[in-house]
């Protein structure tokens, strides 16, 4: 049994809504600041420059040759759309956009895919715990959403007429996708996972043993019963494993048991720990 870490959806910062919610951390109203402020900012910075760049300089610049006049070649406007598309969607797919305003937020994003495939490609071990992309990887994935984007816009163009609609869409897919990565999740290391891979394997041995997939229990007997389990010292504070890491581990071992805002589970329950030395 393996905890998953990677590829779940989150909704809101990680908090099962079957299970109830968790009043949010100062890190993560942190966060929902961050992202509030920098849309608001950005949409600030688009109106104030709309009020103040002189329009016809901003049409020859972006349809034109980027200076004056027009070039049959590509335009300035086809440049920077391509650019915008290319890297909007290396953080994130238009899926995933669309799936933001339901509030669905992926911690992988589309490049880690095509990073992965590139060096499987090359023969590379992606799977092993230390494999970090070498640089010819990384600039095959570059050139890869480069074209990307200059495909999306080369099509807009064709279906629209002009690059107006290929630039107005790559600059808003470009806005969304960094109001989505300020947003995504902690994006953890091959490291940080492994510690929490042993940590969850370490509950679910405990688990199996001491937990039990009905009844009713609260959070607190759980904590308390693994925490001061003989041979799990180092979980005694929450300077080896934090709480929150504890209910994601119940939630990983009983993804069936639903949690209240009291912290009240329901199909869970605590078996009575028996002494190995008199069975009872």
């Amino acid at each position: 049994m393996h905890m998953r870490y990677v590829l779940k959806p989150h909704d809101s910062f990680m908090c099962r809504a079957s299970q109830g919610s968790k009043p949010p951390s100062q890190e993560e109203i942190a966060t929902r600041d961050n992202v509030l402020l920098t849309a608001l900012g950005l949409t600030l910075v688009f109106g104030l420059a709309l009020k103040f760049v002189d329009i016809d300089f901003l049409e020859d610049f972006l349809y034109g040759d980027g200076t004056s006049g027009y070039s049959d070649g590509l335009s300035s406007g086809e440049v920077i759309a391509s650019s915008l598309w290319a890297v909007s969607l290396y953080f994130t797919s238009p899926v995933q956009q669309l799936l933001l305003f339901l509030g669905r937020i992926y911690t992988e994003r589309p490049s880690d895919w095509v990073i992965k495939k590139v060096g499987e490609l090359a023969g590379k071990d992606v799977e092993g715990s230390s494999y970090k992309a070498p640089p010819a990887v990384m600039a095959a994935t570059f050139a890869i959403f480069a074209l990307s984007g200059f495909t999306v816009t080369k099509f807009i163009d064709w279906s629209c007429g002009d690059s107006t609609w290929s630039v107005s869409t790559g600059l808003g897919s470009f806005v969304v996708a960094g109001v989505y990565e300020l947003g995504r999740p902690l994006r953890l290391s091959n490291e940080e996972v492994n510690v929490l891979e042993d940590q969850f394997q370490d509950f679910a041995r405990w688990a199996d043993n001491r937990l039990e997939r009905s009844g009713r229990c609260h959070f607190t007997e759980i904590n308390t019963a693994f925490r001061t389990e003989p041979g799990n010292n180092r979980y005694r504070t929450e300077d080896g494993v934090s709480n929150m890491e504890v209910r994601n581990m119940i939630a990983n071992w009983a993804p069936t048991a639903s949690r209240t805002s009291a912290g009240y589970y329901k199909g869970l329950s605590v078996k009575p720990r028996i002494d190995p030395f008199s069975g009872k």
